[in-house]
This record gives structure tokens, C-alpha cells and sequence, in this order.
């Protein structure tokens, strides 16, 4: 069969993690915010994993560029380890943790394809976790599914033999 078709269904997986904001790269445009240049915890200090430049609107940047001014320093913190320069870079406290959504990572251990989702609350008091969350998977109980509205729980997802909607959902 070719051409497109239901038989091959691309479903798109990304990861999220939270990240330290580090410093950030300004735009004439944008609300004066181009990039935000993102830390994870690494031992004693902090390992630079990027730049995340998408994901925030004209208005989160200006809301971002109000937060990060006051927390501007003029070098990147010394527990900081960086394997690139960033050119333009304005170095911050890492005082902000931000929900970042990203595709994998590099063989050197950046984002690939960062996307901000927002930030996280009373960050300066909560520890950043290193990579992804090792937490074991919870299983759905039935007071789980009691709480969760379905619609059309016997539809069939993904071809006419596949698993319906509850079946995912109990999966």
C-alpha cells in the first residue's frame, strides 16, 4: 500500500525533565529574549546541557527577562562546567528551575530540540534532579480509572484490532 494510510502511524515521544536556567541570550525582538541557557545539577555543581530558544511567547520572554535581570552577574558561576562558549551570553545565578520538554540528548549531553514549558515554583528551595525521573512506574488501580473520564472507551486506537482507549488507559 503506498501513499499515506493508517497503517503507520507516527506518534511523536519527547522527554521533560527540569533544568537550572544559567544565563540567557538577549534579541532585539522577542521580548528581548533569545535563548535560555540551561544547567543540570552534576555532583557539587552544574553541567551546561544548551540553549532552549522556543517555546515562549512575546510575553513569557518579557515576564523571563524581568525574573533573570535581577539575578545578572558578569561570569558564568564557577561550578559551572562548559564544554562550548556561548557568544552573547548574559550569566545569571541559577536561582530559576525551568520545565523544559526535549526530543534526547546529545552524545554530549545537550538538548536536542528544547522546548520551554514554563517554571517551576519556589525553585531556590527544591533540589534539581539529575536526568530523567528514576521513579519506578506507578500502576493504575481501579480508584485510579474511577476518577478518569473516558470518551468512547471501547473505540480502537491505532488500527481495528488494536487496544482500545481503556485498554491504553489501563495500560
Amino acid at each position: 500500500e503506498s501513499g499515506r494510510s493508517r497503517s503507520w502511524i507516527k506518534v511523536k515521544g519527547s522527554l521533560s525533565n527540569e533544568f537550572r536556567i544559567v544565563g540567557f541570550t538577549e534579541s532585539k525582538a522577542a521580548g528581548g529574549l533569545s535563548s535560555l541557557l540551561m544547567a543540570e545539577r552534576s555532583g557539587s555543581g552544574f553541567t551546561y546541557v544548551g540553549k532552549v530558544g522556543t517555546g515562549f511567547t512575546g510575553a513569557t520572554a518579557k515576564e523571563l527577562t524581568a525574573k533573570l535581570k535581577p539575578l545578572l552577574r558578569d561570569s558564568p558561576i564557577s561550578n559551572l562546567v562548559m564544554d562550548e562558549k556561548v557568544p552573547g551570553a548574559r550569566w545569571v545565578e541559577p536561582k530559576l528551575t525551568a520545565e523544559i520538554e526535549y526530543a534526547n540528548k546529545t552524545d554530549a549531553g545537550h538538548l536536542r530540540a528544547g522546548r520551554f514549558k514554563g517554571l517551576r515554583g519556589k525553585a531556590e528551595a527544591a533540589p534539581v534532579s539529575e536526568g530523567p525521573s528514576t521513579r519506578p512506574p506507578q500502576l493504575v488501580t481501579d480508584s485510579h480509572l474511577a476518577q478518569i473520564f473516558i470518551t468512547n472507551p471501547d473505540r480502537r486506537m491505532f488500527s481495528d484490532d488494536g487496544p482500545t482507549k481503556l485498554d491504553v488507559a489501563m495500560y
